[in-house]
This record gives C-alpha cells, sequence and structure tokens, in this order.
C-alpha cells in the first residue's frame, strides 16, 4: 500500500503524533522537589523551625519529598488551605512524607508541633484553575508566629509572580517554563517530523525536514 504525502494528511499526521509526544513529555518530565525540615534555616542561624525552601513551584504530577533533615517535624495539610476535593496529606513526625500533586491550586501545610513557632510551608500547583482556592486559603486563621510567616510568603509569592495564571494549555507542559522542546522522529517513508516548539501561548509550531511547510495551530 502506497502513501502520497499531501498537506492534508501531513497535518492530520503531526496532529495526532503531537499529541502523543506531548502526553509522553508529561509522563517523562514529572519532577520530584525536596524540602527540608530543618531546626534552623541554612542561610540564616536566626531563621528557626523552617522548611527549606519553604515555597515550591511544581507542576501537576510532581511530587514534593518534605525531607526528615532534622528530627521532631513533619508536614501536614492546612485545612482549608489546599483544592476542594484533595485529601489532606498528615506526615509522621521524623520521618519522610511524598506528596505527589495532580490537581493545580495553592497548598498550604505546617508542622504539626512547631506551626505556632511560623513553621509553615507553600506549594503552588501551575496549571488552569490555580488561583481558584487562593483567597479561601488566605482567609484561613493562623495563631502566633504562623501569622507573620504567612504574611510574609504571601508577600514574597505576590513580588515573585508565582501568582501569576499562565496560558492554560502550556501550563500542563511546563508552566512558567512553557518553552520547551519535544525532540523525536516521526517517520513516514517519506518525511520526518524533527521538532516541536511551545513557543507561545495556545500555539504549537510544526517543522517539517524535508518540505518548506511551517504550519501553525492557534
Amino acid at each position: 500500500m502506497s502513501f502520497k504525502l499531501t498537506r492534508r494528511n501531513m497535518m492530520t499526521s503531526t496532529a495526532a503524533v503531537t499529541l502523543v509526544a506531548a502526553t509522553r513529555l508529561v509522563a517523562q518530565d514529572a519532577q520530584t522537589v525536596t524540602v527540608q525540615m530543618l531546626n534552623k534555616h541554612p542561610e540564616n542561624s536566626k531563621l528557626r523551625m523552617v522548611y527549606y525552601p519553604r515555597i515550591a513551584v511544581v507542576n501537576p504530577g510532581d511530587t514534593v519529598v518534605f525531607e526528615a533533615t532534622d528530627r521532631g517535624h513533619n508536614s501536614a495539610a492546612v485545612e482549608g488551605m489546599v483544592p476542594d476535593g484533595v485529601e489532606l496529606w498528615d506526615g509522621t513526625i521524623n520521618e519522610e512524607i511524598s506528596v505527589t500533586f495532580d490537581q493545580p491550586g495553592i497548598y498550604g501545610y505546617e508542622c504539626t508541633p512547631h506551626k505556632s513557632s511560623g513553621m509553615v510551608g507553600l506549594i503552588i500547583v501551575q496549571g488552569e484553575g490555580m488561583l481558584d482556592n487562593l483567597e479561601a486559603a488566605k482567609d484561613v486563621r493562623q495563631r502566633g508566629k504562623a501569622k507573620k510567616v504567612w504574611e510574609e510568603i504571601w508577600e514574597e509569592v505576590e513580588a515573585q509572580g508565582y501568582l501569576t495564571e499562565v496560558s492554560r494549555w502550556p501550563a500542563r507542559y511546563g508552566g512558567l517554563a512553557a518553552k520547551r522542546r519535544i525532540c523525536f522522529v516521526f517517520l513516514t517513508g517519506q518525511a520526518t517530523i524533527k521538532s516541536i516548539m511551545l513557543a507561545k501561548p495556545h500555539r504549537v509550531i510544526w517543522k517539517c525536514v524535508f518540505c518548506p511547510l511551517s504550519m501553525s495551530n492557534q
């Protein structure tokens, strides 16, 4: 059976392989982020009972490992500071816990015995709807030093632009770092699709090695 390469079937084939390649990228590109649970900050000894870093920005599918670097700590999600429908995690004192984040949103957590000392932290999972629970999380009542630390955290994420909701579709493939290159080879016998660049919101650029055709899908 022969296969004739035309503009129409090139576009159809490219769109199909784009979806497959992008799906594989998400699965392969999941990252692991480590947050240390410490008695004092590694760069400022005046800061005691801290998570390091206390703010982490991740993508759906990423895993955060709360490492029991120093004894006496845990990581527990704060009720009211996670997206609706998400199960709260509650780590055991002195033990490492790994949490995989699948749903975009704001996730606040604390050390159970040291929350009043300000040992709290924030995970921001990028993607569509990431800000849906922001105001609810900010409205949660805080006590002791935690109140001041949360104020500092909210100021920091605003200043750093972490709460800027990124473009919906590209966010699934990199969020703020949405410029990703998928390198693969797609052989049809007559053409090779060599690369795809996710360069602009809602835009995929296809380049063909053997023809000058350059198509964009908006």
